[in-house]
């Protein structure tokens, strides 16, 4: 039996390069799990110990499934300033988009513009028929940026223990809207 490896795929937008997760990551990625402006809308990671488990398990699912979460990389400064990409919703298999950034760099499009990535990814890499997206009712960021990548309300749905607004896009509908 031959077992093929797959080279996680680097990205790079105009003002950000999405790229493997490292350890070195450890220290930025728990300063924004633990801060709870940040993720006052998500569930999850809190701790060093924690964050330390979620960058082995994003590796993980991208060996298991060749996809998962990038880091993100601001281009200026070089640091890494959050996570976006691709998952599996909860208790599904349907591949929902998934984000959060450093609040530092809220409010300059970086989000949308990793997300932007991520779909391309999905759709033109992956050959995804579809990617959902979920966002509490109270979350209007999140929810702008998820109508600004193109996708489209649903239906009101629970996830996560938590209530959400659905929203999905398609492949044929994306091929429009996804920037390269």
């Amino acid at each position: 039996m031959v077992k093929i490896i797959l080279i996680m795929q680097e990205i790079e937008t105009a003002r950000l390069y999405l790229r493997q997760f490292t350890p070195d990551d450890l220290d930025e990625l728990y300063r924004i799990y633990s801060d709870p402006e940040t993720m006052k809308y998500l569930t999850g990671v809190r701790t060093i110990e924690a964050t330390e488990i979620a960058i082995h398990t994003m590796l993980k699912r991208w060996e298991e499934n060749n996809f998962g979460m990038w880091a993100v990389v601001d281009k200026i400064d070089r640091k890494m300033i959050g996570r976006c990409g691709l998952g599996f919703l909860d208790r599904t298999s349907e591949v929902e988009l998934g984000y959060v950034l450093n609040k530092l760099y809220w409010n300059q499009g970086l989000v949308t513009e990793a997300s932007f990535a991520s779909l391309n990814y999905g759709f033109k890499i992956l050959q995804l028929d579809r990617i959902v997206a979920i966002a509490r009712p109270e979350n209007i960021a999140s929810q702008r940026v998820i109508q600004k990548v193109g996708m489209k309300y649903e239906k009101n749905a629970r996830y996560y223990e938590a209530d959400v607004l659905y929203y999905s896009i398609s492949r044929e509908t994306d091929q429009s809207k996804v920037s390269s």
